[in-house]
């Protein structure tokens, strides 16, 4: 079964080969992974490097290491076979890609990846879009050949936003969180160089420059569900519609009804900021750190609802002010999306409309 291995003892050089896997069913595999291997006549089972290693063992307490920029990732090494045994077991794509390098590069990139290895340099703190398993391999590609991959870059026509929003297509809450928490940063637009933090990028990327074209070693059984990428949009339109409608409801129904609906209202909105400014103050992330939503959500909402009437009407009326400035901003050169600030505009303003009525 593994008999593509065994002529690897013969060669004089070693044999590098790049394998990218595909999506699978939890978190941590919606963009995919990317493996390098080396096959040689001291392993002709092949060394493979995993620059993705972490303890996913404990997935809340790595998220919030993620959050604030201090999650460990490390490199390990598995055999050729073991590491394809793993991702069938996960149902998931595998591509073999068989670099054409010189033996001068082929021996450089694996003694580069062998001395990353090394116990003071194989941890290092990941960051999805900059430094995680992907990149990792591209620069170690990279530098073995020269630059021949950071060489001629590209326009891809999309922002780390952008692609994150493909990655989670069709799971809006975690589309949600890419429109609301992700910063300014996320808006940058990539190339072809910085776009290879994806493994699909990575692997169309070293198809072209070095004649390297894809193989299916292994393909998903299980078909994956396609989703829309706007759905986390959405949830904010409707989110904001659905507390603008509870207020104008409680207000029909009474005094005591609305005050109750303006204590939702403004426990979610509160709660809201109040996790946005968290992030910007414990992470270390630019993406969470500069977030043009701190401007449109503010910890204040919480006394939304115990404000007397007429101090109501002038928060609302201030609020309100703001986010049009924002959505001026937006037009003048600001990036982030506006379909947060709906969540936020659509409740500020049933609860001004609602307080001058009652």
């Amino acid at each position: 079964m593994w008999s593509i291995v065994l002529f690897a003892a013969t060669l004089a050089a070693p044999r590098i080969e790049l394998y990218t896997m595909g999506a699978g069913d939890d978190l941590f595999s919606a963009f995919g992974h990317a493996a390098i291997c080396v096959l040689d006549e001291q392993s002709p089972r092949g060394r493979c490097y995993n620059y993705g290693t972490a303890d996913f063992r404990t997935p809340l307490p790595l998220t919030w290491d993620f959050i604030r920029g201090r999650a460990r990732f490390w490199v390990s090494v598995a055999d050729l076979p073991a590491m394809l045994w793993l991702y069938r077991q996960e149902d998931r794509t595998v591509y073999r890609q068989r670099l054409a390098l010189s033996d001068e590069q082929a021996a450089r990139l694996a003694a580069a990846l062998d001395a990353s290895t090394a116990e003071a340099v194989k941890y290092y703190r990941y960051h999805h879009f900059n430094d995680n398993c992907t990149t990792r391999i591209r620069d170690a590609i990279d530098a073995a050949t020269g630059g021949a991959l950071s060489a001629e870059r590209a326009a891809r026509g999309r922002s780390f936003r952008e692609w994150a929003r493909r990655g989670f297509a069709g799971h809006w809450p975690l589309l949600a969180v890419t429109e609301l928490v992700l910063g300014r940063s996320a808006d940058r637009a990539t190339d072809s160089w910085t776009a290879m933090f994806l493994p699909s990028e990575l692997r169309d990327e070293v198809a072209r420059r070095y004649r390297a074209p894809p193989e299916i070693v292994y393909q998903r059984r299980a078909p994956l569900e396609a989703g829309a990428t706007w759905l986390g949009q959405l949830a904010f339109a409707l989110g904001g519609a659905v507390l603008a409608l509870l207020i104008f409801a409680g207000a029909r129904l009474g005094r005591a009804c609305w005050r109750a609906s303006l204590a939702v209202a403004s426990l979610v909105l509160g709660v809201t900021a109040l996790v946005l400014d968290a992030l910007a103050i414990l992470s270390t992330f630019p993406e969470l750190v500069r977030n043009e939503a701190l401007l449109a959500f503010w910890p204040s909402d919480l006394a939304i609802c115990v404000l007397p009437r007429h101090w109501l009407r002038r928060y609302a009326q201030a609020r309100l002010i703001v986010l049009a400035l924002i959505v001026l901003g937006h037009l003048a050169g600001l990036t982030q999306p506006l379909s947060p600030l709906l969540f936020a505009a659509l409740p500020l303003a049933a609860a001004l409309a609602t307080a001058r009525a009652t």
